[in-house]
């Protein structure tokens, strides 16, 4: 059984865990200092979101709206990971960039000591932390029966060897015809006929490949022909469940008919690699 004072220290050191976070613009500030430090050109706002989105692809972050400067200005995206996300991150940079951050972020990842005994004797403590592990503990009941839900959701849907279209057409409202054309413009599948005229014929682009769509390949021999070989992208379990994502956050191509209910089941996105 837990007792009072386990249940505190444990809500003591949640709250340590939680305050090891760090925003996007923070986070730019010093990789474009140390950059400036090693004669390299500064990154772009625009940019280093975009690359933290590819790095932290699947995990789970805050994005907020801030205004750019000290004294307002035009409205730029936030992100707020923790610490060791953004170790990734940095890990990106050059070698005498990535070394400045790492140590600056490993000293910022350190905790300073809490005196537990005295903020036990504070009750105006005491009931906050208690009430955030009553919280914390309501919110992780509800993701896991959110992560049960959705897994067996998209176990119905998804089969191996399925196709964008074929996945797409499981889930309430989307446009299929327009699915692959999306996925191009996504940068996940390139037309390599030339001939604008003729039917597109899609191949895997790069980005995509050993991510979330390989490519089959089928030699083909029709009667009085010569062989061919035929190329069709299928779905790997985590293209399924990035499919999926973007289809809970609006951003893949819908019917004009769609009635704005997400999926047959109603199941809700929960993110991948847990």
């Amino acid at each position: 059984m837990t007792t009072k004072t386990e249940m505190t220290t444990s809500a003591l050191n949640l709250s340590a865990t939680q305050s090891q976070t760090i925003d996007s613009q923070h986070l730019l500030q010093m990789v474009n200092e140390a950059r400036k430090e090693c004669s390299e050109k500064p990154i772009r706002n625009n940019d280093f979101i975009d690359r933290i989105k590819d790095e932290l692809d699947g995990e789970y972050y805050e994005t907020f709206v801030k205004p750019s400067g000290s004294f307002g200005g035009r409205p730029a995206e936030v992100i707020n990971m923790e610490i060791k996300q953004a170790l990734r991150v940095a890990a990106r940079e050059s070698k005498a960039v990535r070394r400045s951050l790492v140590n600056k972020l490993e000293d910022m990842q350190k905790s300073a000591p809490v005196d537990a005994m005295r903020l036990l004797n504070d009750p105006t403590t005491l009931r906050g932390l208690l009430m955030n592990y009553s919280d914390d503990n309501q919110r992780l009941t509800g993701e896991n029966q959110l992560l049960t839900a959705t897994v067996g959701s998209l176990e119905k849907h998804f089969t191996k060897g399925m196709t964008i279209p074929a996945f797409c057409k499981g889930l309430n409202g989307v446009n299929v015809n327009k699915m692959m054309w999306w996925a191009c413009e996504r940068g996940w599948v390139y037309n390599s006929r030339r001939d604008p005229e003729k039917s597109p014929k899609w191949r895997v682009a790069s980005y995509a490949r050993d991510k979330y769509l390989p490519e089959e390949k089928t030699d083909i021999t029709p009667h009085g022909m010569d062989q061919f070989e035929k190329y069709t992208s299928v779905l790997l379990e985590k293209g399924c469940h990035r499919l999926y994502k973007l289809y809970m956050k609006g951003e893949l191509p819908m019917k004009k008919t769609w009635n704005g209910e997400y999926s047959h089941d109603k199941a809700t996105y929960t993110p991948e690699d847990k």
